[in-house]
């Protein structure tokens, strides 16, 4: 989440429009290795859910939560006198999945629906079938369309349900067999993978100004969110309470910062595009800076929400649910 954050922080709180490729090299580095973020989350997710059963509560739940979030922050803002009140935005906040306010929710929402026949691919085709299957969509998607810059393959540079499908097969496939093609036994070896991939991107997208080398679908992407997913899967596993207490609202933390009105007010705010502006001093540790801000605020924020949204939803859910065997008889 630390990532996408920082990926946000460059695409919409920078008050300069001028290319990449005029940053600092420290910064666009940061920026390539960040570019796992998407891919491994669904990565994580296609990993664990494999060999689990879907339950649709989970989905309601996050479907409610998302709409919850949405509500409350649109109308804070809208009673703090930053944005008008207009039926089509209520709509729009009441329903976030359906209109895309969140496009990886939304994304990842589908994604649930359909993982239960994913998982049944994975789980009764054979080791071979299921291996060809995925490298086909990597070699079509991930460098096909990349180099060549076909639009009708349907990865969308990575934003697409497709791409979403191949990356959470990928997870799945290294669940049940281990790896994928490439196989380290050292963690190192992994993260060795992960960096170096990210120095070559970084130096090929200075050298050759090509936007598809920050592409969530790009070959070299890919790999590198298998190095770093692979260099923590083989790491000895640890337990860390602090890690623990993040990780239970860095979901909220998307859902806070990257709100349609966040980000708006965000993006527009005078002191923040003078903070980020690219004539600014030491501006890879500003954006670190703003990095860390931005999530710490949203962490705080998400930390009260959810707070709130668990006590609701645990007071709601027996009434629904009583109320829905009631209806149907059982």
């Amino acid at each position: 989440m630390m990532m996408i954050v920082f990926l946000h922080v460059n695409s919409h709180y920078r008050g300069s429009d001028e290319a990449l490729y005029q940053m600092p090299h420290l910064f666009m580095y940061l920026q390539v290795l960040a570019m796992v973020c998407v891919n491994l989350f669904v990565m994580i997710t296609g990993y664990f859910m494999v060999t689990s059963a879907r339950k649709m509560s989970r989905w309601f739940k996050l479907v409610f939560q998302v709409s919850f979030f949405a509500l409350i922050i649109s109308g804070v803002i809208v009673a703090l006198g930053y944005d008008s009140f207009t039926l089509k935005t209520f709509l729009q906040n009441l329903l976030p999945i359906l209109f895309d306010r969140y496009w990886f929710v939304t994304m990842y929402v589908i994604l649930y629906l359909i993982a239960p026949y994913l998982n049944f691919f994975l789980n009764q085709a054979p080791r071979n079938a299921s291996f060809a299957f995925i490298f086909i969509l990597f070699v079509v998607g991930c460098i096909w369309e990349p180099a060549l810059g076909v639009e009708h393959i349907g990865f969308g540079n990575g934003f697409n349900l497709i791409s979403f499908i191949f990356v959470y097969l990928l997870g799945g496939y290294i669940r049940k067999y281990d790896h994928f093609v490439i196989h380290f036994k050292r963690s190192w070896h992994y993260f060795a993978l992960f960096f170096g991939l990210g120095a070559i991107s970084a130096l090929l997208y200075q050298w050759t100004h090509q936007a598809t080398f920050l592409r969530y679908n790009h070959w070299i992407t890919v790999l590198m969110t298998y190095g770093l997913f692979m260099g923590f899967k083989t790491m000895k596993p640890f337990v860390s309470r602090p890690i623990n207490m993040l990780a239970k609202n860095v979901f909220g933390v998307y859902l806070v910062h990257e709100h349609p009105m966040v980000r708006q007010l965000l993006h527009d705010s005078v002191p923040v595009s003078n903070f980020l502006s690219l004539d600014a001093p030491y501006f890879t540790l500003r954006a670190i800076t703003l990095t860390l801000l931005v999530f710490t605020i949203s962490w705080l924020v998400a930390t009260v929400l959810n707070a709130i949204y668990d006590a609701l939803f645990n007071w709601i859910q027996p009434k629904v649910t009583g109320a829905w065997h009631a209806w149907i008889g059982d």
